[in-house]
């Protein structure tokens, strides 16, 4: 297995991780640590927002800047759980 096919794998890994964890209603509480330990994991810098379900992701220094905004939507329909990234980005 090389490098690419590694990383795909531990992105599909991280996506069964949360399916398991289908949190509704800005109770993502479980999705939240699960991501920001995925992110510290590679070195990335986490900041809390002072939210229990947000939090924000530093890349780098200098510029641009450039955000994204991100939700997890998780929907439940006759036992398929779908999930729907919905962002945003802005560069500044």
């Amino acid at each position: 297995m090389n490098s690419v096919d590694k990383d795909v794998q531990e992105l599909y890994e991280l996506g069964d991780e949360l399916f398991k964890h289908p949190e509704l209603g800005y109770k993502e509480f479980t999705n939240k640590r699960i991501l920001t330990e995925y992110f510290s994991k590679y070195g990335l810098k986490v900041e809390d927002l002072g939210f229990e379900t947000a939090f924000k992701v530093s890349i780098g220094k200098g510029h641009p800047h450039i955000g994204l905004i991100a939700e997890i939507i998780t929907c439940m329909a006759e036992r398929n759980l779908w999930v729907v990234t919905v962002g945003k980005v802005d560069v500044r």
